[in-house]
């Protein structure tokens, strides 16, 4: 249950936060309507899938979410909203992309965090520490492989070239290493074990 918590309060400040002031912020909206539907029902799985198989997804077999779970799960999720956003400036100021090709990277962002989350939560320490669940890390790829599909091919969004993909996805999953050495080092000071 604490690495469910963890992983809906950083998702819903990310998602909450980026989409919403992030139109003000930016003056566009950060994702097409499709795209904002396919996100949702994403998410809509998601839930499911708890609800009818809470094992599967982020406790198998191993999760260790410890105590602590607001703070910490408020403190990655600023982080993973600074990412977003950078991601969006960044985007905006170095490629080259229209403003649909934009927010099929902003989705690309969303799904691939939001994936990068769930392994982030579910061990105190370094993700890496602990082998997930076959069922997780086949949901996980099958996941991205889709959404990936999705978006090179222009299905429901604009396409993107397939390096852009990968780029983005390599980002993230630096991006996501070293907000698990901060969380490592946060247990740490606290005294978590």
């Amino acid at each position: 249950m604490l690495t469910y918590t963890l992983n809906k309060i950083i998702k819903t400040l990310e998602i909450a936060v980026f989409l919403s002031p992030g139109v003000m912020l930016t003056g566009v909206f950060v994702l097409t309507p499709s795209a904002d539907r396919l996100v949702a029902f994403h998410e809509r799985l998601r839930r499911f899938v708890h609800r009818h198989r809470p094992g599967l997804v982020l406790s198998e077999p191993s999760a260790l979410a410890g105590s602590h779970t607001d703070g910490r799960g408020w403190r990655n999720g600023a982080c993973v909203l600074i990412m977003s956003f950078g991601v969006f400036f960044g985007a905006r100021a170095w490629l080259d992309l229209n403003l649909g090709q934009l927010q099929t990277l902003m989705f690309l962002m969303l799904v691939f965090s939001g994936q990068g989350v769930v392994y982030l939560v579910r061990e105190r320490g370094h993700f890496w520490q602990s082998i997930p669940g076959r069922w997780l890390l086949a949901a996980s790829l099958a996941d991205i492989a889709v959404v990936s599909l999705l978006a090179t091919k222009g299905i429901l969004m604009a396409a993107l070239e397939p390096r852009l993909v990968a780029g983005l996805l390599m980002l993230l999953l630096v991006y996501l290493a070293l907000i698990d050495i901060v969380k490592v080092r946060t247990f740490r000071r606290l005294g978590v074990q």
